[in-house]
């Protein structure tokens, strides 16, 4: 993959699958995001489509959460139909035959990856609900695999996703702010090395709070802020914050309004569907009480503080309906930034098959 095709820097793409953002360096964290840039445009084309993977095959393996509907799980279940959809999309617009395969938890994952290997599929893009499954797989097979999300270990995209989202509202802020004398948000500096690059969050402070156990998208959102520079601050529940968030790179605060105080961008994580039985905390009600973004919380961060949400908001237990309402036009802009991440991750993984001996 070329340096020119990701924004000018000097990492290339080597890797067969992307697994976690842990196993990436930081260059290779902003190859990603850099790569994201030109795709973002072009759903503000009137032909949202460009030929980049034509003759490919993209097939989503989604493992799901089994069969179980209503309340909480219903939630999820929806969420995972849109993520599914956003998969095919992304393939779509870059020209590549797409197909998804829904199937239960359950269900034989080598025996169904292996038959899309031999039908010559080019990328495998798997989500399961235990860890370790995209990479047992990948290993398997010839396809590239992309995780998209195996339980609580990672969610590479989305975490990517909440990174370029950052970067891309701190840089509309630093232009917008560029001639009174505000402080930037995005720090340059020069080269392309490790601590090199545009778009450092070097000074940066985001609270990530909510349920970071259970949260693979969690927990790529912080190995992506940490690599990018930024100041991770950890809060919620003391259930559901992992024990040793610190050796992640994290703060771990001692509430959420500690972690939300002074903080430049803050990142709510939902409860998993699992934790809604009482084990981790007694109420919803008394959840949205001690970790919900309401606006008497979110008030202690920076004026003007960037409002993310990894995953559907949960309304009146994940976040107050009336923050929810007042972001709903910076959360309607995160499926748009992921799908330029999913476009990005495609083609970047198309192009080392092509390129690999």
């Amino acid at each position: 993959m070329s340096a020119a095709a990701a924004g000018g820097t000097a990492v290339r793409w080597g890797r067969k699958d992307l697994l976690a953002v842990a196993d990436l360096s930081a260059a290779e964290v902003r190859l990603v995001l850099d790569t994201a840039e030109p795709f973002g445009e072009v759903a503000g084309r009137a032909v949202k489509k460009v030929p980049t993977l034509r003759g490919k095959t993209v097939a989503v393996l989604d493992f799901g959460y089994g069969t179980v509907d209503g309340g909480a799980w219903g939630v999820a279940r929806a969420a995972a139909a849109v993520e599914r959809a956003a998969w095919e999309l992304a393939a779509r617009r870059l020209s590549a035959d797409a197909l998804t395969v829904p199937l239960a938890a359950d269900a034989g994952a080598a025996d169904a990856a292996a038959a899309l290997d031999a039908l010559a599929a080019d990328l495998l893009v798997i989500r399961h609900p235990h860890a370790g499954v995209p990479a047992t797989l990948a290993r398997r097979v010839r396809a590239g695999v992309v995780n998209a999300g195996d339980g609580a270990h990672e969610d590479p995209v989305a975490g990517l996703a909440a990174a370029w989202t950052l970067r891309r509202r701190a840089r509309e802020r630093d232009e917008a702010g560029a001639g009174d004398g505000a402080e930037p948000r995005l720090r340059r500096t020069d080269g392309g090395g490790e601590a090199g690059g545009e778009g450092s969050f070097a000074g940066m402070s985001v609270a990530l709070v909510g349920d970071l156990v259970h949260s693979g998208a969690a927990r790529s959102a912080l190995h992506a802020l940490v690599a990018l520079g930024a100041e991770v601050v950890a809060g919620g529940l003391h259930a559901l914050v992992p024990t040793g968030i610190e050796a992640l790179g994290a703060r771990r605060a001692d509430s959420v309004d500690e972690a939300v105080e002074g903080a430049d961008a803050v990142v709510g994580v939902p409860p998993h569907p699992s934790t809604a039985d009482g084990r981790a905390y007694p109420s919803a009600r008394e959840y949205h009480r001690l970790a919900g973004l309401t606006a008497e919380r979110l008030a202690r961060a920076q004026d003007g503080a960037a409002i993310l949400h990894a995953g559907a908001p949960q309304r009146g237990l994940s976040i107050a309906a009336e923050v929810a309402e007042a972001a709903a036009e910076g959360f309607r802009e995160q499926p748009a930034d992921s799908l330029a991440l999913r476009m990005a991750v495609l083609y970047l993984l198309a192009g080392y098959r092509e390129e690999a001996p």
